[in-house]
């Protein structure tokens, strides 16, 4: 009997069977963090490059959708950008194509707005199970 006890033949796998559900679980946890991190990452990147367009000059709102969606890469299917832009005179709102009273031209800013859902591709989540909120905003003054 006592050299049954003393046997330690398949130690080390009964480790390995103890250890290796958790080394998955911290896996699959990497890996979602990962793919989560990806998709905000290139979501911003859709919304940084528009808000490059219209500090170079640009001026026209489709152009810079179409080049907000397609810096977007991976972009969802209920991935969604919108454009604003906004004129501002003396601290108040005021017509674009005009000039101020003041005779100066009025303040010009966008506002490029991104939104999505991150679903994980391992876990379902009960607290949000139509997935993660995703959303980057960026606001640039060009005049």
């Amino acid at each position: 009997m006592r050299t049954f006890f003393r046997n330690e033949n398949g130690t080390g796998a009964i480790e390995f069977a103890l250890i290796a559900p958790m080394l998955a679980i911290v896996l699959l946890g990497t890996m979602s963090g990962w793919a989560y991190y990806q998709q905000n990452n290139s979501m911003r990147d859709g919304v940084e490059v528009a808000g490059k367009y219209f500090l170079q000059g640009g001026t026209s709102a489709d152009v810079g959708l179409e080049i907000a969606e397609a810096a977007w890469n991976g972009k969802p299917d209920d991935g969604t950008v919108s454009l604003n832009r906004t004129c501002i005179c003396d601290g108040a709102a005021a017509s674009c194509s005009g000039v101020c009273s003041d005779s100066s031209i009025p303040q010009t800013y966008w506002t490029i707005e991104a939104s999505s859902y991150y679903t994980d591709p391992f876990f379902v989540d009960p607290i949000f199970p139509h997935g993660l909120p995703l959303y980057e905003r960026e606001v640039i003054r060009v005049r």
